[in-house]
């Protein structure tokens, strides 16, 4: 008998993590405070590099995820 609960628990901390990075990107760019913005400070916004990285997170996870998968089954 084959147990769900792996795969189940993988395909909820898969669709997780997604979750969890765009929720880390937008905390990290702050209050956006008054229309206008603050003349003293410049704008930074997050770079197409940080994107990158997380596509790349994302399909290095799902490599392993069916690597182990492939592997686990008869």
């Amino acid at each position: 008998m084959i147990s769900i609960l792996p795969t189940a628990l993988s395909m909820k901390v898969f669709c997780a993590i997604p979750v969890w990075a765009a929720n880390t990107i937008v905390r990290l760019q702050g209050d956006p405070g008054l229309p206008g913005g603050d003349p003293d400070l410049p704008d930074t916004p997050l770079d197409g590099g940080v994107y990158l990285l997380v596509a790349l997170a994302l399909i290095y996870g799902y490599r392993k995820l069916s690597a182990t998968n492939r592997t686990a089954k008869p």
